[in-house]
Parts: structure tokens; sequence; C-alpha cells
């Protein structure tokens, strides 16, 4: 999922016509000679924003590799791109700008297994995958983390402007990245490993001011050659770690909050135990003591005493 990656497979039913290039939910106006380098691959174009100073002063990640061009859907609504991005073994890396008047559909087809780093910094965007019948929306200053083994959908560009910026890795690069030990990111690469859909977190994450440093620092980046690349894999593991981080974070806080809810019923478990101390009965019959299921009992009576149900 990145524009412009050379190892994209075009969409079967993608055609070239006219001097330009023609897909079947829509085309890129470009002239042919003018893209000796370009090959399809629509990436999720669009991820949301900076505000005042910050935007002012953006600038695309590569200058020298600009490319600029127009998307017309099978509507007939048409985005203007501003596109740079820079590519080495295992890691494409873009920034990307479209201005449009009306909600712009951009279909991607993929085939290759992709672990993507999507930062929405200006506007409103989605994808949705066909696979899954499932959207997903990304609002102004979000971020996800998501593994596909494929992709066989379209991206939504929804406000009049939308900035992001992603880091799209094949495996050779994101073998690097699975590891196991934490919690949330061992189910993540589970997932990954059963070739499933995988999402670091079920909703998109705030954009921090550590991340949004670390996305300027690439852009800023004043390096070339082999430094160059070991600056950027540097700092494409520094950001996944923050992600990481703050998913973790998220999940603490949203377990405390269940645990906060369900506080009486989950000492109402207690109490049923204590009660029962002597007596043979199941775990099911605990949770429908309390009004809970057997699943959330077991998670959250262990948070909240520091043992299991029959520990206790």
């Amino acid at each position: 999922m990145g524009w412009g990656n050379k190892d994209a497979k075009p969409h079967p039913n993608q055609t070239r016509e006219n001097g330009s290039l023609s897909l079947p939910n829509g085309f890129f106006r470009i002239p042919l000679d003018r893209k000796k380098n370009f090959s399809y691959f629509p990436t999720p174009l669009i991820k949301p924003t900076m505000s005042g100073e910050q935007l002012t002063s953006w600038q695309p990640l590569f200058e020298e590799k600009n490319l600029q061009y127009q998307y017309v859907d099978t509507q007939g609504a048409t985005s203007t791109i501003i596109l740079s991005e820079c590519r080495f073994e295992g890691v494409d890396i873009f920034s990307a700008h479209s201005k449009q008047e009306r909600e712009v559909r951009m279909i991607e087809y993929q085939q290759k297994p992709l672990l993507s780093l999507y930062f929405s910094l200006e506007g409103c965007c989605g994808a949705y995958q066909s696979q899954r019948h499932k959207h997903y929306p990304l609002k102004d200053h979000q971020h996800t983390v998501s593994y596909a083994p494929q992709f066989d959908g379209y991206y939504t560009i929804e406000s009049p402007s939308v900035r992001n910026f992603g880091i799209v890795l094949t495996e050779s690069f994101f073998q690097k990245l699975m590891v196991d030990d934490q919690q949330g990111l061992q189910r993540f690469w589970e997932k990954a490993q059963a070739g499933k859909v995988a999402d670091l977190t079920e909703e998109a994450m705030p954009i921090t001011a550590e991340q949004f440093s670390l996305i300027r620092q690439m852009q800023q980046c004043g390096y070339s050659g082999q430094m160059k690349q070991l600056f950027y894999e540097a700092k494409i593991i520094e950001l996944f770690l923050l992600q990481v981080q703050q998913a973790q974070t998220l999940h603490r806080v949203q377990s405390d909050q269940n645990v906060w809810r369900d506080k009486d019923k989950l000492y109402a478990a207690r109490d049923f135990l204590k009660e029962h101390l002597f007596e043979p009965f199941t775990l099911l019959e605990v949770a429908r003591s309390c009004g809970l299921n057997d699943f959330k009992l077991k998670k959250e009576f262990k948070q909240l005493f520091g043992t299991t149900v029959f520990g206790y």
C-alpha cells in the first residue's frame, strides 16, 4: 500500500487507454511519458491533519521525488494529488496531499502481505475491505497500525483537503518487528502469522507529540545514501514502538474502566465464593450469580483481586 510502489500488482481489470492509466473504478490522468518510474499502486491516499502553524510549514517528505496528478472515480469526482515518497528494500515511506470538492473513492488491489503505519495529518478518510465487508474511518490527528495478507477494496477521501504520512513494510522488513514479549503485540502477530487481518487497536489512536516529532524528523532527513537508509530504519522502529506503547496504555485504561464499571458485580462474585466456599460449583454458576459472562468474570476478577476465581 504505497503510491508508486514498484512491486505493486495492477488490478485484474486495469488497462491503459489514450496515454493514461485507467482503472475499473476510476483512473489517473497521468501522461505516461511523464511517469516513467510510476506504476499504479493506490495507497490510502488520505489520512488527516495538522493545524495552524504546522499546516503552513508543512513540506513534502522528499521534494526531489514529487509527483502531481489527478484521480477521477466512476462518479466523476476528482482529486488532485501531490505525492512524495522514498522506497528501499522492504520499505515505502510516503507523504500525500490531496484536494477535492466532494468525496472520492480510490480502489486498491494488493496481493502481498503488508504491515502499514498510517498517520492522518489533515481531513477525514476511510478504507473499506471487500473481504471483511468492514469500513475503517480515520479522522484528524489519528493513526493506525494494521497487517493485511492482501487487500481488495477502496479508500474514501472525504474532506476538501487531506494530508497523510505513511510507512508500508513488506515481510522482509517487518519480520524485524515480530517480537511477542508484550501481550497485545503477541496477539497481533499471532493473527498475522495465521494469515488474518490484524489491527493493533480496535479504534484509531490519537497522534502524540512525540510521534509527530518523529514524523517531522523523517520529513526533514538530511542524510543521503546508506546513512539515509539507516536513519529511516531506526526511526521506523522507534515510531512503531511508540505506537505499541500507546496501544498498551490505552488497553490498560480501557481494562481499568471496565473493571470499575463491573466492580459491584465482581464483589458480588467474591461474596458468592465466600458463601459457597465448601460447595462444588462451576465458573458459569459464579458468572450467573453476579450477572457477568464467564470470560469477563475470569479476566476482570483477576485484574481487581490479583488472582483467579478458583485461586481466590
